[in-house]
């Protein structure tokens, strides 16, 4: 398979993701108190952009709408397509998320 067409079923999955993740509130309830508990532990005082790395549709911006959502992909939900090997950002501007 070739890159593009990986990176077009790729795309297709991540929508095919939301829409079954949009019938399925039970799954929603989980993964919402799943994000509020990394939401919590997140020191905003830390410097740099939080960013979630393999976003599939950005359902984590419910709970932080702050994150820059990437994937390999851009889809609906994903503010930027992204590549985690050789990232565009410098390595600073990102947030560790975490207080030293």
């Amino acid at each position: 398979m070739s890159p593009e067409l990986a990176q077009r079923s790729h795309a297709s999955q991540c929508d095919k993701n939301r829409e079954v993740w949009e019938g399925k509130p039970l799954l929603r309830a989980i993964y919402r108190d799943f994000y509020e508990q990394i939401a919590a532990r997140i020191a905003h005082s830390v410097p740099g952009k939080i960013v979630e790395v393999g976003a599939g549709f950005g359902a984590l911006r419910d709970v932080i709408p702050e994150c820059l959502t990437t994937d390999l992909t851009k889809s609906l939900g994903v503010d930027k397509e992204e590549n985690i090997y050789f990232l565009s950002s410098a390595t600073a501007s990102i947030s560790s998320g975490r207080s030293a």
